[in-house]
């Protein structure tokens, strides 16, 4: 089961708030291998 979450080790940018936005990887859940979108 694939499933997207960030990537905390890659931030994209900043938003207005200042909450930083993460870059998306997809995730299997069944092995953790990570893949990039």
């Amino acid at each position: 089961m694939l499933h997207e979450e960030p990537d905390k080790s890659q931030v994209l940018y900043y938003s207005m708030q200042g909450t930083p936005v993460y870059k998306k990887i997809m995730k299997c859940g069944n092995c953790g291998a990570t893949f990039d979108k």
